[in-house]
This record gives C-alpha cells, structure tokens and sequence, in this order.
C-alpha cells in the first residue's frame, strides 16, 4: 500500500488512471467542506483559509472545494516542507498563471496531480536521471509544444522536493533511533 502524497489516503498502486478514479470517487458529491479537506491532508483550517485569503487557492463556492482547489491544497502542503512558500507559488503559477483564477491554468491543479502521482510512482530513486525518466514515461501521453515542457518542468521539481520529503521522513526516522 502506498499514501498518496499530501494526504493520508491509502491506495493500492501510484497511477494516473487510481489517482483519478479515487479522486473522482471522494469527490462525487459535488465537492468536500473545509473539514473535510483538512482532516484529509492534516493542514490546519486556518492554514487552508490563509491560503485562499492570499489568493494561493481560488475560494470555495458554497464552502465547497473542488477537485482543482484540492489538489492546490495538497500540493502546497507538502511543497511547503522543502521549499519556501514563495517559490512554491512561484512554481505553480509556472504552470498555472494566476493563482485565484483557474481560467488561465495551461493544466489544471487535478490534471497536474494525478501526472504527478504516475511519475512518483514511476521512481526507483530520487537521483535527477531517474525523477527526468519517471517524467518523461508520465507524460508520454501528452503531445509536444509549450504546455508538455512546463508540464514536464513542473512534474521534475515537485518530483525532486517529493524525494526530498521522503528523504527528510527517513532521516528523522533514523536520527530518533539513535541514542542522540
């Protein structure tokens, strides 16, 4: 079994097509409250309203997040363990322009989330040969021009600070079980 990243959801295998037909699943309904995603990704409520109130996530309509604002949250939540919030965002408005208006996103945060969790699931190791060739398989599918090389530029940083969380988890893993 695996987690997806930025949630505490357990699944059987890390691709495209499980990352969307769960995600489509939970999301059934129409969308989640803010409780709901919180308990979810374990972020603070006033974290997640925080980050809608600077404009990092497009508010709710009827207190209800969609899939994209999502897929931002949890993004955000674990991008922010290894990069500062502010290159976090700079990375998704790389790929997604304004962050408060998905009109102008090249790929949408849900679309973003499930290429991310084929290429992690991809990964044998976190070196930049391997996170570059987990890449390149993910969005095989993608055709070419502009919007493939931000996608694939997109996918290899956030690949490289998942790695760098998994990494950061294993060291504090190994450093509470020695007499320090």
């Amino acid at each position: 079994m695996y987690v997806l990243p930025g949630t505490n959801i357990e699944v059987r295998e890390l691709t495209y097509a499980a990352a969307r037909e769960l995600l489509d699943s939970i999301f059934l309904t129409g969308g989640l409250v803010l409780s709901q995603v919180s308990g979810i990704t374990e972020c603070a409520p006033h974290v997640i309203q925080n980050w809608v109130k600077r404009g990092f996530v497009s508010p709710p309509v009827n207190k209800k997040y969609s899939k994209r604002q999502f897929c931002r949250i949890v993004f955000i939540s674990f991008l922010k363990e290894v990069m500062q919030i502010d290159r976090v965002m700079a990375l998704m408005g790389y790929i997604n322009g304004h962050l408060d208006d998905e009109s102008d996103d090249l790929v949408d945060d849900f679309t973003l989330y499930c290429y991310f969790i084929e290429t992690i699931g991809r990964l044998r190791d976190f070196g930049e040969e391997s996170v570059d060739a987990a890449v390149e398989l993910a969005v095989a599918d993608w055709g070419e021009g502009f919007i493939r090389g931000r996608l694939r530029e997109t996918l290899r940083a956030m690949a490289t600070a998942y790695g760098a969380t998994v990494l950061k988890s294993r060291t504090m893993l190994i450093t509470n079980q020695l007499s320090l």
